[in-house]
């Protein structure tokens, strides 16, 4: 049996934007320790690490003070390490979280950290109440992230499997 996949889009409620906001400027805090690891490693070894090569050197971040989830830590370090290939550069832009030209929310997860129940998104501590208009307790959720727009908004993006006769008839 074939399965699609599909991104649903989806906007969450208003009152988790300070909670978000804090998780986003860990993740920026992250990317520029990923950013700067990288340079070094550059200068002594010539080599780029992949994304599994931050691992042991994040290990234990979200109990040394970064609230955030293992798996949106290991989620960061891997696209870190995808964009700087991509740009095939050394180092790439800091995520800045203060400022006018502040760097807009972001906070990747993976499949095993997040759950639906009830009407609400688990993502690690946090229960996320939203707007569900696809009604995601019929699909298998997979990994995403969770983003802000311009205007101050949080979304989630989250990939969902679709089986034959959800094609059919979509939402």
């Amino acid at each position: 049996m074939q399965h699609t996949t599909r991104v649903l889009h989806l906007r969450l409620k208003d009152r988790y934007t300070r909670a978000l906001q804090e998780q986003a400027r860990a993740v920026n805090f992250l990317w520029n320790y990923c950013n700067e690891l990288s340079v070094k490693v550059w200068e002594r070894e010539r080599r780029f690490l992949s994304g599994f090569d931050f691992h042991p050197f994040t290990k234990g971040a979200g109990k040394a003070g970064l609230d955030l989830h293992s798996t949106t830590i290991q989620a960061v370090a891997e696209e870190y390490a995808i964009r700087r290939m991509q740009a095939r550069k050394v180092k790439l832009r800091w995520r800045s979280s203060r400022g006018a030209r502040r760097s807009l929310g972001w906070i990747p997860f993976k499949t095993s950290a997040i759950r639906y129940r009830n009407g609400q998104l688990f993502f690690g501590k946090m229960a996320l109440s939203l707007w569900d208009s696809y009604g995601l307790a019929d699909y298998e959720l997979g990994a995403g992230n969770i983003c802000e727009d311009s205007r101050g908004r949080w979304y989630i993006n989250i990939c969902v499997k679709l089986s034959p006769q959800q094609w059919a008839a979509p939402k």
